[in-house]
Parts: C-alpha cells; structure tokens; sequence
C-alpha cells in the first residue's frame, strides 16, 4: 500500500530532483526489497502448492460457494439441496476429466529457439525429448512446469535424441521415434528409416531440399528456423515455432 502514495508523491515532485530522486530510491529498493522476500517464501518447501482446476470444476465450485452462501443468509431446503448436487456433479465432473487426461495421448513441441523440446504425455506419465541436454536454468523447464500443473501430469522423465529408450509405448533409437503408432525424426536423413516407411513428424530436418521426394504427404514438418525459403514446395506442410509458436497434437 505504501507504494502507492510514493508513486504518486514522485508524480507531485517530479520537478524537484532532489525529492524526486530520494522518492525514486526508496520505491526501488521497496520493491528489491519484496522481491527478496518472495523469492526466500517461495524456496521454502510446500510454500506453493501448484493446484489447477478445469474451468468446468471451477463453475461448480462457485455455484456450490453461492449456494452454501445462500444456506447460510436465509436457511432453505433448496439451497442445501442446490449444494449437494452442485457438490455431486463437481465429483463427476473431476472424474471424467481424469479418465479423459488417462486415455490421451499428446505431443508438443515447444517454441524454444536452440534446444528444440518436445514433450510426449501417455495419460499421466510424460517424457521430454530434446536435442541437447536441459539445463537448470533454462526457461523451457518452466513452460513444461506449467503444462503438468495444468494436466496434473507425473514428474517427467528426460531424454536426448542420441538415447536409446524402450517402454511398452514408446520407442526411441537413432533419432527416430515411435510413439503410440506415429514415427516421428529428429533431424530427419534419408537413411533414418526404411525406404516403405515415412515418419509422421519430422522435427528440425537438416535440410529441406530433396525432402518432398522422400516422404509422405501426410507427413508435416516442424521447426525452430527463423528463415526459410519462399519458393520451397513444402511450405504449406512447415510449423515454423518462431513464428506459429509451440506445436501441439493429442488424439
């Protein structure tokens, strides 16, 4: 709140330096000073519980509050009612969404301007597949934080193009992927698979020239290079993730 009336005192003396530059001073360092703060709270362990809900959830939840308000001001069978139905299709609600997230099955590919990254998600359990290893502080670990809060999805396990991993649902060699039916290629040759087989995705090919011949015109393309040739006949099949940001797939 203090913030404020400094604010507006800095507007008032603007054209006093003197009183004008302690004002400025002393809202910097509140603000470094609350900064601090929050930073410290937020390191402290369980001090953010990451808790997302459905729009669908969060619509019941209100209509259950309205009702229990209702109850309280003026007791009435109806509203008490209104709230054990409420409460009843919130339930339900909550449990359809989780068996609907336990029977998908996704792919993004983040917008990530070096490190390309891909997260694969088989109802809770997710893996995330990028070029390079990950970093601590890279920025990419926060937008796969937000997405399993948002899906409610288990902690995800990390790989890079070059490993080699088997699960009874994914299958990842030599840069090329199997996941739930697709075929999916990093940095795509024409040596990576079979000539009978075209991969469904192909994730930041080393080139493009030559590439229409070799591959399906169901197949898309997807990529982080900021320039690409206007004149490529394959234009119209490229997701650019500079331009068009992350790319996403569930089925």
């Amino acid at each position: 709140m203090i913030l404020i009336p400094l604010g507006m005192g800095l507007l008032l003396f603007s054209k006093i330096s003197i009183v004008s530059n302690l004002i400025s001073a002393t809202i910097q360092l509140l603000i470094k000073g609350c900064f601090f703060i929050l930073t410290k709270i937020e390191q402290l362990p369980f001090s953010i519980q990451e808790i997302s809900i459905h729009p669908i959830e969060l619509y019941f939840l209100i209509a259950i509050l309205v009702s229990f308000y209702l109850i309280i001001q003026n007791f009435n069978p109806r509203y008490l009612k209104a709230t054990l139905s409420f409460t009843l299709f919130l339930l339900i609600a909550s449990l359809l969404l989780n068996i609907n997230q336990t029977n998908s099955r996704q792919l993004i590919v983040y917008n990530t301007p070096k490190n390309l990254t891909v997260q694969l998600i088989y109802g809770k359990k997710n893996f995330i597949i990028s070029k390079d290893k990950i970093e601590t502080n890279e920025n990419i670990l926060n937008l796969i934080k937000t997405t399993n809060c948002k899906l409610k999805l288990e902690s995800p396990s990390f790989f890079t193009t070059n490993d080699t991993l088997t699960t009874e649902f994914l299958l990842l060699k030599n840069g090329t992927l199997i996941f739930e039916g697709k075929i999916i290629s990093f940095n795509y040759k024409n040596t990576n698979l079979p000539s009978m087989l075209s991969p469904h995705l192909i994730i930041n090919p080393n080139q493009f020239s030559d590439l229409e011949k070799n591959i399906s015109t169901n197949t898309q393309i997807i990529t982080n290079k900021r320039f690409i040739p206007k004149n490529n006949s394959l234009l119209n099949r490229i997701h650019q993730t500079s331009k068009q940001g992350a790319f996403m797939e569930k089925w």
